[in-house]
């Protein structure tokens, strides 16, 4: 995989955050590349009308940002929404 050139401030960013914890999150990073699935092959179908698998129920998005005046405290958040409707669930 091409590395992607990144801008200097991006290097600045990096240099703030603590070594050992950047290692951490490359580590993690790798083993979620391992679980990479590149070709659709999926358990359940998006249309309503295919009855010959599930029709997804949910989906999900997640975002961490750092602190903008501390790069080595993070905050992350999840939500999970109705695919029919995009509804949050707060359940």
């Amino acid at each position: 995989m091409d590395q992607i050139k990144k801008p200097e401030k991006y290097k600045d960013y990096l240099s703030q955050v603590d070594p050992k914890l950047l290692n951490q999150w490359r580590e993690e990073q790798d083993r979620l590349k391992k679980l990479l699935i590149e070709e659709e092959n999926l358990p359940f179908t998006l249309n309503p009308n295919d009855k010959s698998k599930p029709l997804l129920k949910r989906v999900a998005g997640v975002d961490i940002s750092t602190l903008k005046d501390d790069r080595s405290k993070a905050i992350a958040a999840l939500v999970v929404m109705d695919y029919s409707s995009f509804e949050v669930i707060r359940n």
